[in-house]
């Protein structure tokens, strides 16, 4: 969806992420964990719903995100999210 960001190799543009703005969906694909999402700091919603994944530290440093979902996954706990001041809607059931 974001093809300026990967390049040739599938490789994740770092200085590219940031400009992504919007919603970043990575809903409904196994995945187990969200490294590499710390550099989307220009994303406003985050959707990460029905994957595998138990940690997902890396959204703390998100601070444009109003809206995370997170249900159907594998979490126990949430990071330390207090430092979003923008985040209005954290959805995380079944987990």
């Amino acid at each position: 969806n974001y093809p300026t960001v990967i390049n040739s190799s599938d490789q994740l543009i770092i200085s590219q992420a940031a400009s992504v703005t919007g919603t970043l969906d990575l809903s409904n694909l196994d995945i187990e964990s969200v490294e590499g999402v710390q550099y989307f700091t220009g994303i406003d919603k985050l959707d990460l719903d029905d994957n595998k994944l138990a940690f997902i530290d890396q959204v703390a440093g998100l601070s444009a995100l109003q809206t995370l979902r997170l249900e159907n996954n594998l979490l126990t706990t949430l990071p330390d999210l207090s430092n979003l001041v923008n985040l209005q809607t954290i959805i995380a059931y079944d987990n």
